[in-house]
């Protein structure tokens, strides 16, 4: 059962959802462009890509705990909030996104999948819940 699990944490959040392509294949070898003067082309920096490795992970586990929160309390699927839930947008206003989701991947990686939702649910949920009051009350008044 914990196989599964991961696995689906790991797959849970389609291509489109990372920034750019580049960002997207960065997890894998890197190939080494070819250019006429011989020289290698610079290679990301290790800790960036870290970083990436982390977000990758942590993008999974923020959105599972996205859908199973919204089944949660609606008991049904709500793409748009899930979208509003995990973007980049919202994250952003946390901190830089690959940031934000490399922080959830270190903690899912240390101290497991509880932990990392009851991270989300601290960390994020507070400004996720005022975004929503508020956007509930704009489309009101409209």
């Amino acid at each position: 059962m914990a196989g599964n699990l991961e696995s689906l944490v790991l797959h849970a959040k389609p291509m489109w959802h990372w920034q750019s392509a580049a960002e997207w294949h960065s997890f894998g070898p890197q190939p080494q462009a070819k250019c006429n003067n011989r020289k290698r082309m610079p290679r990301q920096n290790p800790d960036r890509q870290q970083i990436l490795k982390d977000a990758w992970t942590g993008d999974a586990v923020l959105t599972l705990y996205a859908r199973r929160r919204i089944l949660r309390e609606s008991a049904q699927i709500d793409a748009p909030k899930a979208e509003r839930m995990t973007s980049n947008q919202f994250l952003a206003t946390i901190g830089e996104p690959s940031e934000v989701e490399a922080s959830i991947g270190r903690v899912y990686d240390q101290h497991g999948l509880e932990a990392a939702f009851a991270w989300i649910e601290s960390h994020l949920m507070p400004l996720h819940e005022k975004q929503e009051a508020n956007r509930l009350k704009r489309n009101a008044r409209a």
